[in-house]
């Protein structure tokens, strides 16, 4: 996209249960106008609505990075862990939430129609700037992988589990995303590099994402965050695909590496503070007077 810049009204009514958000979104790199609406209501304390109607880019790989930090990396280093598609896209999603002193469930269903094509190149002319990595074929000019041009009319449902008890605090959001109508490529096994859609085939695939941390000894602490990807049969168009390699993932594996098999990714880290060795490194403590 390169810089976006929005623009719009946005209206609060009804005690802040009902927004409403006009935008149109202008993208530097891609010289593109993206006009959107998105809406939330709540009709009770427990219920949400979201809805989405518009244009832009969009990516199965938000899951490595944040917005915010990948925005950011791309910036200053020149490293962006995702590809992109442009896709027309009309989202509906109800959402509940039932509260224990414990454990929070979210509960969720939902319609998705979208109309996807390519963006960028296999060989890219124009990059995005950056401070670094701006000619890197490996950073800001690699190329980014092309995309089933057609419909995706689906439906989705599931689940966000978070729990926050004893220092324990985890959370895990189950998709399971099935699509009566997709694009597919000429061969479901080994798509070629053209972006060739032929004819229409359904799919269905289970997305996971988890998120726990809980203390150990003393002040150490735990973490693990995991992804997981589990598609119903050979006919998943590149969109959903999940993709690996170098940051963020695994640093031995090529950027550039999609999976279309089934994908389980974790991450596990120790934090141990180190106390005390602030002051070697700073200003000595005063020293009491004798």
């Amino acid at each position: 996209n390169g810089v976006t810049i929005p623009w719009g009204p946005q209206l609060i009514v009804a005690d802040d249960r009902v927004h409403l958000d006009a935008l149109v979104k202008y993208r530097s790199n891609l010289g593109n106008w993206d006009p959107s609406l998105e809406g939330l209501l709540r009709p009770g304390d427990a219920n949400e609505v979201k809805l989405y109607v518009g244009r832009g880019t969009f990516t199965n790989d938000a899951w490595i990075r944040s917005e915010l930090l990948n925005s950011l990396a791309a910036l200053f280093v020149g490293s962006d862990a995702r590809h992109y598609y442009r896709a027309d896209r009309a989202a509906l999603r109800f959402t509940r939430t039932l509260s224990t002193p414990a454990i929070t469930l979210t509960p969720f269903i939902g319609g998705n129609m979208e109309r996807d094509w390519s963006t960028g190149s296999l060989t890219p002319q124009k990059t995005p700037w950056s401070f670094f990595g701006k000619n890197g074929n490996l950073k800001m000019k690699r190329p980014n992988p092309l995309v089933s041009k057609g419909r995706i009319n689906s439906f989705f449902g599931g689940s966000g589990i978070a729990v926050a008890r004893g220092g324990l605090d985890g959370n895990l959001d189950v998709t399971v995303e099935h699509a009566f109508k997709a694009p597919t490529f000429l061969c479901a096994v080994n798509p070629p590099v053209g972006p060739p859609a032929c004819g229409d085939a359904s799919f269905t695939q289970t997305t996971l994402d988890s998120h726990l941390k809980f203390p150990t000894f003393g002040t150490q602490t735990f973490e693990f965050k995991g992804h997981a990807l589990f598609p119903a049969g050979h006919t998943l168009p590149p969109q959903r695909f999940a993709d690996l390699g170098r940051v963020g993932t695994l640093a031995t594996v090529h950027l550039l590496c999609p999976c279309r098999a089934p994908l389980l990714y974790f991450m596990r880290a120790s934090v141990i503070p180190l106390h005390g060795l602030v002051p070697h490194f700073g200003c000595p403590p005063p020293r009491t007077p004798p």
